[in-house]
């Protein structure tokens, strides 16, 4: 469970994170924005902020890529990355389902997820607490 210094750091870390997701068409990686409609942003990636090798995550994101399947309903390739671009993630943006996401957050052991709303961006913490980090 994240101590609150931890999670207060994170926050810092979250305002400032780019989101993108893969434009299948211009073949390029572009802003993620949100919509009238509140999408979740939820990557498999390096449970509990802990580095996996990439053998691992590719692992762990076909896993969730399956669940995701198992909701049926659409998703595309997104990644998140720190100011710097020391830490890149890749995952799925999706529609937001309060129930999915607290199971999805809580399977693939992630301090959160983000949940966007038109220029609106938030995390749901894997305690379910949501925080506004625009």
């Amino acid at each position: 469970m994240l101590t609150e210094q931890e999670q207060r750091r994170l926050s810092k870390l979250y305002r400032a994170t780019k989101l993108e997701f893969w434009d299948k068409v211009e073949h390029r990686w572009r802003t993620l924005r949100g919509s009238s409609e509140p999408v979740m942003v939820i990557s498999a990636y390096n449970p509990w902020s802990k580095r996996l090798t990439p053998k691992e995550n590719v692992h762990r994101d076909q896993r969730l890529q399956e669940d995701l399947r198992a909701y049926n309903v659409p998703a595309q390739r997104v990644r998140a990355s720190s100011p710097g671009g020391g830490w890149v993630e890749e995952g799925w943006v999706m529609p937001y389902h309060q129930g999915a996401c607290m199971k999805l957050i809580q399977k693939y052991e992630q301090h959160a997820a983000f949940i966007l709303v038109g220029n609106d961006r938030c995390v749901m913490w894997c305690s379910g607490r949501m925080e506004d980090v625009t």
